[in-house]
């Protein structure tokens, strides 16, 4: 199959994950999918992860085996693979919950990070992002 490989899960935060363990997660992700060239985008909403990676089909499902492992969270599920034509994700950025924030303008900042997104992984990430406050972080 030619493209850009596209997995998608969801999965159960262990309890107590707060804000400095979501940038801690937010370092290690952006270096280790750096190294396997691999792009995507996470959401946190003090309960759940919904996350997509993209990048080669070996690459991503490497990357989705040592998430499968990280005791952060549990109950992955797998809702989604397909091949896309191009990247729809030029960077890797990650939103959270920090119980602070206004989620005023987390929406539009969705939207544009979606911008090429398919309409599956557009309507997952557009529902998380109106249910629950979130901070946005991007490179």
């Amino acid at each position: 199959m030619t493209g850009v490989f596209q997995l998608t899960y969801i999965s159960t935060a262990r309890d107590g994950i707060d804000v400095a363990e979501c940038e801690t997660i937010l370092a290690e992700a952006r270096g280790r999918n750096a190294e396997h060239d691999v792009t995507g985008l996470l959401l946190f909403n003090s309960r759940r992860f919904v996350q997509v990676l993209e990048g080669t089909e070996d690459a991503v499902k490497r990357i989705y085996a040592l998430i499968q492992r990280d005791p952060r969270h549990h109950g992955l599920v797998i809702v989604g693979e397909e091949y896309v034509t191009e990247r729809q994700f030029g960077q890797w950025a990650m939103a959270f919950d920090d119980g602070t924030g206004d989620d005023g303008h987390l929406p539009e900042q969705v939207d544009r990070l979606l911008d090429r997104a398919g309409p599956s992984t557009r309507a997952l990430f557009q529902t998380s992002a109106k249910l629950y406050r979130r901070q946005i972080f991007l490179d």
